[in-house]
């Protein structure tokens, strides 16, 4: 049975900063992933313009450093994304990055987020082209991607792979890293699957099991030491590829406690991780204020408690900080249970 939080109240020595906040811009996407996180193509009336920037403005107020702004796909809508980018480079003197396929990328495109994006992620789910595009559901997705990527690099844009393992394609990774290096790309993101949106009904089916994980550890291990790069991943991921380099700020669980991420129609989760998982959600921008949700929302509040007050196998555990009692939505999705720590931990 799911512990539900309890309701916590805010009291006036609230002292966490919202440096970080990712948004979907839409839920529109010209791919179809398998397993998407973000449910693409969602029905639902989308934020506009103004409304993000009302919500960046008063996110600014409340400590904002750095904004990303992810989909669906944004480039599908283009000049909201740009007229945004420009927002926060120019008046709010923010540091950007976009979530994207590559898919719709063009070198006038590529110029522009150059310019006004800190950093770019581009996803490729496949070496070969019928493994990548079977994932997405989009035939010749694959090369389109691989052109907005050439394009990026071509533009000198700051770009990151992002790999996504699963049991159709994780035999191809060390590919995948071989060709992206091969264009000029020097960095990479491994992501664990999520256990929301498509993926959350066949998750258990498409993830990788133990083995799988030891075995890509290893392979990755190799080709990072053979190509001098570096293959980093958050904290979820390192629940599951602990061996792996950590990613700068995300060396812990930060969720809600520096940042939130908000998706197409307002809905606020405490990370990205979380979002569209309902049991997490909380509460609206459209019927609340950002600053009240931000420090009153009692999931939000759940987060830092509990971040602060583990379970009790977790409390003189010296490795607390490296795993937390592991991933919150991860062992939501397991057991239906947001307190529970990780069953398999050795310390």
């Amino acid at each position: 049975m799911s512990k539900r939080p309890r309701r916590m109240i805010w009291v006036s020595s609230f002292k966490n900063k919202l440096e970080h906040m990712d948004i979907e811009i839409t839920k529109r996407c010209n791919l179809s992933c398998v397993h998407c996180s973000a449910k693409s193509n969602t029905k639902g009336r989308e934020m506009s313009f103004s409304e993000i920037k009302i919500v960046l403005d008063k996110a600014v107020s409340l400590g904002l450093e750095n904004v990303g702004f992810t989909g669906g796909e944004p480039l599908i809508r283009k000049d909201k994304l740009m007229r945004l980018l420009a927002y926060c480079k120019q008046d709010l003197d923010l540091k950007t990055h976009i979530h994207t396929t590559g898919t719709l990328l063009t070198s006038k495109d590529a110029s522009l987020l150059a310019e006004l994006v800190d950093e770019t992620s581009i996803t490729i789910f496949g070496a070969l082209a019928q493994t990548h595009d079977k994932i997405t559901s989009v035939n010749g997705s694959q090369k389109a991607t691989e052109k907005g990527l050439k394009a990026l690099l071509n533009k000198h844009g700051n770009v990151r792979t992002y790999l996504v393992p699963m049991k159709s394609n994780y035999k191809e990774t060390t590919q995948i890293i071989e060709t992206a290096y091969q264009m000029g790309c020097s960095k990479f993101r491994l992501l664990s699957l999520s256990p929301t949106g498509r993926a959350q009904e066949s998750f258990d089916d498409i993830s990788l099991n133990l083995k799988d994980r030891r075995w890509l550890t290893s392979e990755l291990m190799i080709i990072g030491e053979r190509l001098d790069i570096d293959i980093d991943v958050g904290f979820c991921t390192r629940q599951d590829y602990p061996q792996l380099g950590e990613l700068h700020g995300h060396q812990t669980c930060l969720a809600a406690e520096n940042r939130m991420h908000i998706d197409a129609f307002g809905e606020v989760f405490p990370c990205t991780a979380s979002s569209g998982l309902q049991a997490f959600s909380g509460g609206n921008i459209r019927t609340h204020d950002l600053a009240d949700l931000w420090k009153g929302s009692p999931m939000f509040q759940f987060f830092r408690y509990f971040h602060s007050n583990p379970p009790l196998k977790c409390r003189s555990c010296s490795e607390y900080w490296q795993c937390m009692g592991g991933c919150r939505v991860m062992l939501f999705h397991r057991y239906r249970d947001f307190t529970r720590a990780k069953p398999d931990c050795k310390s």
